[in-house]
Formats: structure tokens, sequence, C-alpha cells
């Protein structure tokens, strides 16, 4: 068990970190005390506020939790990526694998990943920017299940960036459609409140497009 109880640190979700206490705060007036620690592993400060008996209250940076509006298998392999972020080759693969599964979710079942990447684009499900950084995923996801002794390891930032934009596809696709539906039927007079189809990617994709710019 790892300090404090927490399983995965927040930032490289290692497993069990190993977390060092390098200071503490008692808060005024308060039982409360904040606790600063850094992760041996990716050396980043996760902050904890515990009550006297070391009861965690609460933890900064959150643990992150995936909408169950991402279908399940998406969700799931998101959860994978995320949780192997320490070790680059496995996330690479596992953003892969949710990109793959988020694209059959929404019809594109047929051809190879590389085809159903084009199509989506050409069905404004994405746009072009997206298409071109879904097929960088899928070069990455490539070099990894294939071993070349020309290609050097993956990086850390090179698996947050592959898991940067599954993230961002699955809010995309799913997240932000839903999220729309439900807003517009949470307007509607309680007597009227017919159920709305959450409205297509082409009309999310220009409210979209500019916040996941600056996710890549």
């Amino acid at each position: 068990m790892s300090a404090f109880g927490l399983d995965r640190c927040p930032h490289c979700n290692i497993a069990l970190p190993n977390l060092l206490e390098v200071g503490k705060y008692q808060v005024p007036s308060s039982d409360r005390t904040v606790y600063l620690l850094r992760c041996k592993t990716c050396s980043m400060p996760v902050s904890v506020v515990a009550d006297p008996w070391g009861h965690v209250v609460t933890t900064w940076p959150k643990t992150v939790a995936y909408s169950k509006d991402i279908p399940e298998r998406a969700r799931n392999r998101l959860i994978d990526a995320r949780e192997t972020l320490a070790n680059p080759s496995p996330c690479i693969m596992c953003c892969n694998a949710a990109v793959d599964w988020m694209l059959k979710e929404k019809g594109l079942v047929e051809g190879s990943l590389y085809s159903r990447i084009d199509k989506a684009a050409e069905e404004h499900l994405i746009t072009d920017d997206m298409k071109a950084w879904a097929h960088e995923i899928r070069l990455s996801s490539n070099i990894e299940r294939h071993a070349d002794v020309n290609e050097a390891d993956p990086t850390r930032e090179e698996a947050q960036r592959c898991l940067n934009f599954a993230e961002a596809l699955a809010e995309l696709l799913f997240v932000l459609p839903e999220r729309v539906a439900r807003g517009r039927v949470a307007k509607q007079p309680a007597e009227a409140k017919p159920k709305v189809a959450p409205p297509s990617a082409a009309e999310v994709v220009a409210a979209a497009v500019q916040s996941l710019k600056g996710v890549r």
C-alpha cells in the first residue's frame, strides 16, 4: 500500500506509487493537514489533505475518471492506456485500440484502420488535422508491434501525446454530443421533453476543434 492508500500516481499512473513526503502544513483553526508528496517514479508533486487519523479528505491532482458516455470497450482501452502511461509501449498500443473501437462504434467497421480513419474524415466525424493526428497514433502503434532495431523506444511524452488524442477523440465523438443533447432536453419545459438525438459530429466539430488544438 502506498502513502495514504493512493493506488496510483495521478501524474504517471504507476501502481502503488512510492510517494515521498517533502513537506506538510497544518491548516489554521482546522484539524486538517496538507501533505506535499513527490512521486519517486515521475518526480511530480502530489498533495493530500488528511484528517487527524490520516484519512484522506481530498487530493490534488484528481485521478481521471472517463465518462460512461464513452462506449465500454473504448473506455476500457482508455483506462488501460492511462494505467500504463509509465510504460510507453503498451500505452501507445492501448491508445490505438481505443481509437479503433471508437471508429467501430460509429459504424466504421470494414477495412483497415488506415482506411477507416480516412473515412471518418470524409464523413466529417473528425477534422483533417485530427485525421493526420490519428494516423500518427496508428503509425506509432505499428512500430510497437514490430521489433525494429532501427527504432528507438518510445518516450513517455510520445505516449502522453497518443493518450491526449485518444481522449480528445472520445470527447468529440461521444461525450460532447451527449452533453449537448442533455442540455437541450433540460432547457425544454418539464411536460414536453422528447428524447433528443445527439447532434452529429459535424455539428460539434466547429465548437470543439479550437479546444483540441491546444492539446496536441
